[in-house]
């Protein structure tokens, strides 16, 4: 069980927090023989061990430890609910008789009730398997100050239904009930702390030094030094959070002399540089807390927690945030130095990378130089030169000037037409250019990510020696709005992650594509059919044929009646070009708005007589009759047309041209409507 303790110390912390934990199962526990009366043995804890050996696999296993370690600590709750209740009736008989059927009643009730209380609570546990024993085991622990709190609130609920007690002496004998519980805890501790001193282990109890409360040493004065007090469930949790709280304290101060500084109407040397990044990038992190120790430790067995009192010698923090200031001024001014001279020679790359690294380095510099400052006050104004021999504004300006000499074009994937749930059909294409000749630039950083509607892709690449770069968007998600989009820009941030880009227009294209489902999308058909000779068809045949055909799979056709919304919809000429047939379609279309998303259909048919043959039954007519049908959408304005079909049916007839001619027009017909089912089809999913 030894082997356990380490792993048991962060529930034992969310248990005294607040009762509830990580439901988890640990690592690999005790080689050995688990001695559950072990993990039950504490001062502080009513705790309970469950054991789970006859289910088939470890889940198994896990579900009977657990129900059998809550129905311990059940029985360990009301045992010992029962016992205290019971045995501070039997020390104050003058409130009320302990052997009376009240006075039993009332245990057995508050005993069931602070039981049943933390039962329904999703209380913290630990678990571990036993590999060779093939057994489970489930640790709970209640903290007694918690079952003591919960003893008082049920006896005040339970009065209300059995009351031992005379009313006069009710609120007497609560407040004696809270100090004999205190009592119980107290000596509980106390006889524990005799066996740790027996086994060699000190004492548990020790009184709270004064730094706990107030978060001050006398030994470490405020002008020389910053204190913090961390807290945790063991000793190394105590440590890191006082250090983490130091780190804290500095950044507070941090943030509100940023804020003074860039609020101050004066334009020294630091103010000019501050005021050109965000304050995020200015934050205090740990890595930069310096010349920092833990002064003192202290445990409170009462609530099973360790604290730690942290401090940090002013003076050795200032000494050394002074030299790393001057260190990254020095660097910074020879990267912009050597980022002008690649910027002259076209070398872009190299340029970027120069002049990212040098806004990096002043960045660090004003940490540095905000957080010398707060540390030792004394000595602020000396703080406030020694970033003065760097100019940010001018470092951003020439990266500014660099960013302008590149260029993103789309070069395809764009306008694409899509179902939601899949993937685009063509990768979304980009080139980057730099400079006047417009020359490609390859190995450049690259950020794709959605700007409207949402999906998966991916999200970061670089351009290859031609200046190209493709990202493949493996899934669409559903949205709302009818037209997606996906940006790409430039990603400095992926060279240098953390240089502060404020002020930098950053390049960027953005994609566009169009969300279509069957449910959503109607389609207004009209087919300019025509037969031999150029005369419009007296009987459409093809339109017919195309309806039956996109009904039957199960897209939305517009009725007919509907139609003259459109206006010259009707009249079209089959070869009208796309933006004559959005300006046809587009009082219908706005009668979709906020319902779904209109696509026209436009086809065109025309009948041809290839030959006509003399023979023994008759004059045989051979008709070809083309057909051509567009997909015209509505919400692509810029390439609206997004799907093309052709078809030629072919047939003969015997002295009656007209029906050689519709003969053809059926079998045009059929081919065209299946070729495009098969396209939306492909667009759309099956039905």
């Amino acid at each position: 069980m030894k082997s356990c303790s380490l792993g048991l110390a962060v529930c034992l912390m969310l248990v005294v927090l607040g009762c509830k934990g990580p439901e988890r199962v640990a690592g690999e526990g005790p080689s050995g023989v688990v001695r559950t009366d072990a993990a039950e043995e504490s001062s502080r804890f009513i705790s309970a061990v469950g054991v789970g050996a006859s289910g088939p696999d470890e889940s198994a296993r896990l579900h009977e430890a657990d129900h059998a370690a809550r129905t311990r600590l059940a029985r360990r709750l009301s045992d010992y609910v029962s016992e205290t209740v019971r045995e501070f009736l039997r020390l104050h008989p003058n409130y009320a008789d302990p052997a009376s059927s009240a006075s039993r009643n009332f245990v057995g009730a508050v005993s069931t009730e602070v039981s049943n209380a933390f039962l329904r609570q999703s209380l913290g546990y630990e678990s571990w398997h036993d590999t060779r024993r093939r057994a489970a085991y489930v640790l709970y622990r209640v903290p007694i100050s918690r079952v003591n709190e919960k003893i008082l609130q049920k006896v005040r609920y339970t009065l209300g239904e059995i009351n031992p007690f005379t009313r006069s002496q009710e609120e007497a004998a609560l407040k004696s009930l809270s100090q004999f519980l205190d009592t119980v805890l107290k000596e509980r501790i106390k006889a524990a702390s005799s066996r740790e001193k027996e086994r060699g282990r000190g004492p548990l109890e020790a009184p709270p030094p004064e730094w706990r409360s107030v978060g001050r040493h006398p030994d470490y004065p405020a002008a020389r030094f910053m204190t913090a007090v961390g807290l945790g469930p063991g000793r190394e949790e105590a440590q890191n959070s006082a250090r983490a709280e130091l780190s804290r304290q500095i950044e507070v101060h941090v943030e509100d002399r940023f804020r003074s500084i860039t609020a101050s109407p004066t334009e020294d040397g630091l103010s000019r540089n501050i005021r050109l990044v965000e304050q995020e990038t200015v934050r205090f992190t740990e890595n930069d807390l310096l010349a920092t120790r833990i002064a003192e430790v202290w445990y409170d067995p009462m609530i099973d927690v360790h604290y730690a009192l942290g401090v940090l010698d002013r003076d050795t923090a200032a000494a050394v945030y002074r030299e790393r200031i001057e260190e990254a001024v020095q660097d910074a001014r020879e990267l912009f130095e050597s980022a002008r001279n690649h910027h002259k020679a076209d070398n872009y790359n190299t340029a970027l990378l120069e002049y990212l690294q040098a806004v990096l380095r002043v960045q660090r510099a004003l940490r540095w130089q905000l957080a010398g400052m707060v540390v030792r006050p004394a000595t602020a104004q000396e703080f406030a030169t020694l970033t003065e021999a760097v100019n940010l504004r001018e470092i951003k300006g020439e990266l500014r000037e660099l960013m302008g000499e590149f260029s993103l074009r789309k070069v395809s994937g764009d306008g694409q037409w899509t179902p939601t749930g899949v993937a685009l059909r063509k990768p979304l294409t980009v080139a980057v250019f730099a400079g006047e000749e417009a020359a490609p630039v390859g190995d450049v950083p690259l950020r794709f990510r959605f700007v409207g509607g949402g999906g998966v892709l991916e999200e970061a690449l670089k351009t290859r020696e031609d200046g190209t770069a493709r990202c493949t968007v493996t899934k669409i998600e559903p949205s709302e709005e009818a037209v997606g989009a996906i940006e790409c820009t430039l990603a400095p941030e992926r060279l240098v992650p953390d240089a502060d880009l404020t002020g930098v227009v950053l390049p960027s294209v953005t994609f566009t594509y169009v969300l279509r489902t069957r449910a959503n999308t109607f389609f207004a058909l009209h087919v300019d059919e025509k037969t031999i000779g150029g005369r419009r068809a007296a009987a459409p045949v093809v339109q017919d044929v195309v309806r039956e055909a996109l009904t039957a799979a199960g897209f939305n056709l517009i009725e007919r009646s509907r139609l003259p919304e459109s206006g010259a919809f009707e009249d079209l000429p089959g070869d009208a070009d796309a933006e004559s047939v959005l300006r046809a379609i587009s009082e219908l279309n706005k009668s979709f708005k906020g319902k779904g998303f209109l696509i026209a259909i436009v086809g065109q048919v025309g009948c041809n007589l290839l030959e006509a043959v003399d023979t023994s039954v008759g004059r045989l007519y051979i008709v070809h009759a083309p057909v051509t049908l567009r997909a015209i959408d509505a919400s692509l304005p810029r390439e609206p047309t997004v799907l093309v079909v052709n078809a030629v049916g072919k047939d003969a007839f015997t002295d009656n041209r007209h029906e050689a001619a519709r003969r053809a027009r059926v079998k045009a017909a059929n081919l065209v409507s299946q070729k495009l089912v098969a396209a939306l089809n492909r667009k759309f999913g099956p039905k």
